[in-house]
């Protein structure tokens, strides 16, 4: 389980928004997607706010290590294993039918490129619904917050 803790920046909704530190995990995580950089060493990290966490708060997020595995290999690996199968089946439909076997091989490849990427899409999107690898808040920490990040406090509304 990938564990990174953060100082939750502002509370919306269902949502906080948590300002953590870039880590060396963070360029291989599944759902660098869910955060927003704006500087070369904090991320801006949105997620729900299922234990109520406060504006100051410092909290733990938590990602399964397993999730990021699968959905690394079906990332990098789909792709080409689509390309590669589609470029044999262009090749062998276009044998069978006594065409040239390069030009089918190409189109074949580039159709189930454009189907695994299509598929992906897809995939995201359903996965993103039922929250699956998403990073979760797993507890409220004790203390000050581990990190030096500006805290906006909620504007006084008089």
């Amino acid at each position: 389980m990938a564990i990174e803790q953060g100082v939750v920046e502002q509370v919306s909704d269902a949502q906080a928004h948590i300002r953590m530190q870039r880590s060396p995990a963070c360029a291989s995580c599944g759902s660098r997607h869910m955060c927003y950089s704006d500087s070369n060493e904090d991320l801006l990290v949105e997620i729900d706010n299922t234990l109520k966490a406060k504006v100051g708060d410092r909290v733990e997020v938590s990602m399964p290590t397993g999730s990021l595995l699968r959905l690394s290999v079906l990332v990098y690996c789909g792709p080409i294993l689509a390309m590669i199968a589609g470029a044999y089946v262009g090749q062998t439909w276009a044998e069978a039918l006594g065409a040239e076997p390069t030009p089918a091989s190409i189109l074949g490849g580039i159709i189930a490129l454009t189907a695994a990427f299509i598929g992906l899409k897809r995939y995201d999107r359903a996965a993103k619904a039922k929250g699956r690898f998403l990073p979760k808040m797993t507890r409220i920490l004790p203390g000050q917050p581990a990190i030096d990040c500006p805290v906006t406090p909620p504007a006084d509304n008089r």
